[in-house]
């Protein structure tokens, strides 16, 4: 009798568990999956396996002497606040040791874990068990879940958020204000914010303090008492102290090293990338039912359609929301109630979280005044999917529950339940999320082979060059090679080192940049000198299909090896890097290969964008003002050649001034391209070039930067002899 009593509590979230693996198992036809193979074999998805892979060889994310070779990868400039998630998976790796099926075993747990913490806040508010399973699992299966995917993993790790909407809830009636270890949600409410600020990658605890304050405003207003708002900003103090915290080593690197701004974000994308409520409401892209798939597919062709498209949250939660909107509006009763009161400030949450993530909404505002690193404001829907289905489950209790309430009829509420939720299944979900299996064993089958042929040809821990060449992170499509294709190499083997990786704008991204401008000689040549033993090829990035790029290196270096799909070649540079040593001396090598591996430190500093354009022709723009920071970081002066292509937006000539290093130089610019070389030495230490220029403005369509001059196609060449 005990051990059933014991047994009682775990059984509704066993179930919950149980059943939505079974969904999971049929909505991805799990079956025929290989978990050797990346659940998705494309994009974002490469990268987070490229990391778990990262975590299990050395330790942890933030570098690897495997990646962004010749100089090893550092991942401090492309910070992940999901330190939680992440330890969580170091834990399994002790258990799991191959990286990808962790990381697939991981993506497939966040499932059966929203749909557990879901039913736990449902349950923890008065729902009974089985309408508190049939949301929870719809919940667990909005379509947002498939949409980001394997591609956004740790949002799609969104089982924290019930947690935080249940904390606001506390707030917003008044309960867990008082601190003290017999009040169990004032402790609980600690530590989970201490947990928070290390998850979601900053959006779930940037929405959740957002909540907070507004459940603070709301309480502190309807009891004339301050400390619903203070127990609010306590509470949002915790989460901003241990996002603070976990970010301290990305800080720590960037105040060495300079911030060179790889994943730079503007204000006008919160206008681009904010909700759009009938984007939400509207059936999930790919419907199973064509009258509703064609109704999507006519609003997509709407402007500023693209990821927010991930915000449908399905019909049952359509409901839901609707319901909770006109609760506000028209039906809302004078009642102490609590299943009232939830349902007010659920409706309070659900128009605070409309009015901060639409398009033009506060957000918009906040990313323009405060910061502009909170850009994709429709990811809000996981929390107004929440929200409403909570609404939905308490007007089930409220309505449908006591007309079936009884020993005869309880079997038809029971099916009643049963058939929402498998309906809500099959709206929520399309044949469109299932990966393209067999496609990706195939290719991943000729890549693997080809990547260990390679690895049995090669030195242990050769360096492999890439090409073609791609910046990280966030670079478009290359042809048909997608942002992080390079890094299924890395992926497959076990010693190899590669050049993909190296951080935008970091002194390894800034030497491939350059050496792939070079003639296809100085090319080789280059790549021998900084100790690359091969050039791997992914044939699907150029549009002739690697014809001109392997015709003029097979002039130096034989026919290349093809994979059995005809999507990568490689070149051995062994050879010919034995009969180059033999003619360069040995001392001018090591020079040489000295100023490859210890190079001079560029950063681009206050007015200067982010790099536009292509390795062979680029440019940054710059404000009135700008300076780029120069590092010697080796005990002697070194002496190097910078050139760049000045221009203005305007034909009439202005003034540029840039002075520094000894330079004081004026130069009459406009818009034709002005070239500008010159010969400098640059002593130990960190010193600076000052940009000014008195053109006037460039006024672009919705592009929100100072557009003054931009400096191109800029080169720094190291005097060695």
């Amino acid at each position: 009798m005990n051990r059933r009593l014991c047994l009682t509590p775990i059984l509704p979230y066993t179930l919950a568990a149980v059943l939505s693996i079974l969904a999971l198992i049929l909505v991805l036809r799990l079956w025929r999956a290989d978990l050797h193979v990346p659940l998705a074999y494309f994009g974002d998805a490469i990268y987070y396996s490229a990391l778990i892979k990262t975590m299990t060889e050395t330790g942890w994310i933030l570098h690897n002497d495997r990646l962004g070779m010749p100089l090893g990868s550092d991942f401090h400039d492309f910070p992940s606040a999901d330190i939680f998630n992440i330890f969580l998976l170091k834990l399994l790796s002790y258990l799991i040791h191959d990286p990808i099926i962790l990381f697939n075993l991981f993506y497939l747990a966040t499932y059966p874990l929203a749909a557990i913490s879901s039913l736990f806040v449902l349950k923890r508010f008065g729902i009974s068990n089985a309408t508190a399973i049939c949301l929870s699992i719809l919940y667990a299966f909005i379509p947002f879940h498939f949409l980001s995917g394997c591609g956004h993993m740790f949002l799609s790790s969104y089982y924290m958020v019930p947690l935080a909407v249940m904390i606001a809830l506390w707030i917003a009636m008044g309960e867990g204000a008082r601190v003290g270890l017999r009040n169990r949600k004032a402790i609980f409410s600690i530590v989970f914010c201490l947990i928070l600020g290390t998850s979601g990658i900053f959006y779930y605890p940037f929405f959740a303090c957002f909540f907070f304050l507004i459940a603070g405003i709301s309480a502190t207003i309807s009891s004339k008492n301050l400390r619903p708002l203070l127990t609010a900003a306590a509470l949002i103090l915790l989460v901003l102290t241990s996002l603070t915290i976990s970010l301290l080593p990305q800080i720590a690197y960037l105040k060495r090293n300079g911030d060179v701004r790889a994943a730079r974000r503007t204000a006008v994308e919160a206008e681009i990338y904010g909700l759009k409520p009938v984007q939400m409401i509207l059936p999930v892209t790919g419907h199973r039912i064509s009258k509703l798939a064609e109704l999507k597919r006519k609003y997509n062709a709407a402007p500023l359609s693209q990821e927010n498209d991930f915000a449908s949250i399905g019909t049952a939660s359509t409901i839901g929301f609707l319901f909770l909107i006109g609760w506000g509006l028209f039906f809302r009763p004078n009642s102490t109630e609590r299943k009232f009161q939830v349902l007010d400030k659920l409706g309070l949450f659900n128009l605070a979280a409309v009015l901060l993530a639409t398009v033009g909404g506060f957000g918009s505002l906040f990313a323009l005044l405060i910061s502009p690193q909170i850009r994709v404001y429709h990811r809000i829907c996981v929390f107004i999917a929440f929200f409403s289905l909570f609404a939905l489950a308490l007007f089930i209790e409220m309505h449908a529950k006591p007309r079936f309430f009884s020993k005869k009829k309880n079997s038809i509420f029971h099916a009643f339940l049963i058939t929402i939720t498998i309906l809500g299944l099959l709206d929520q979900t399309t044949d469109g999320f299932i990966p393209t299996y067999e496609q990706d064993q195939r290719e991943e089958r000729s890549y693997r082979a080809f990547i260990n042929e390679i690895e049995r040809r090669m030195p242990f821990h050769a360096m492999i060059f890439q090409l073609p060449y791609m910046p990280f992170p966030g670079s478009p499509p290359i042809n048909q090679m997608q942002d992080s294709d390079h890094f299924k190499a890395y992926l497959l083997s076990r010693t190899l080192r590669w050049s993909y990786g190296a951080i935008k704008d970091r002194p390894a991204d800034l030497w491939q940049r350059q050496v792939v401008t070079l003639p296809v000689e100085r090319f080789i040549e280059e790549l021998c000198v900084a100790g690359f033993s091969g050039i791997l090829i992914n044939r699907t990035g150029y549009a002739d299909h690697g014809a001109a790029i392997e015709a003029q290196l097979s002039s130096f270096l034989g026919p290349p090896l093809a994979s059995d799909d005809d999507k990568l070649s490689f070149f051995s540079l062994l050879d010919y890097k034995t009969k180059l040593k033999g003619q360069i001396p040995d001392v001018l090598w090591q020079k040489r290969e000295d100023s490859i591996l210890h190079p001079i430190k560029l950063i681009w500093e206050d007015g200067f964008s982010n790099l536009e354009g292509t390795p062979e022709n680029n440019w940054r723009w710059c404000s009135s003002q700008g300076r780029l920071q120069i590092r010697n970081d080796q005990p002697r002066a070194r002496e190097i050649v910078i050139e760049m292509e000045l221009s203005t937006g305007y034909g009439e000539a202005s003034d540029i001034w840039i002075n520094g290093l000894s330079l004081n130089d004026h130069l009459r610019i406009n818009a034709d391209e002005t070239r500008y070389v010159r010969r400098i030495v640059v002593p130990p230490g960190t010193h600076y070039l000052e940009f000014s220029c008195n053109a006037p403005l460039v006024r672009a369509p919705r592009d929100a930067r100072d557009l003054v001059f931009k400096a191109g196609n800029f080169k720094l060449t190291e005097i060695v002899q």
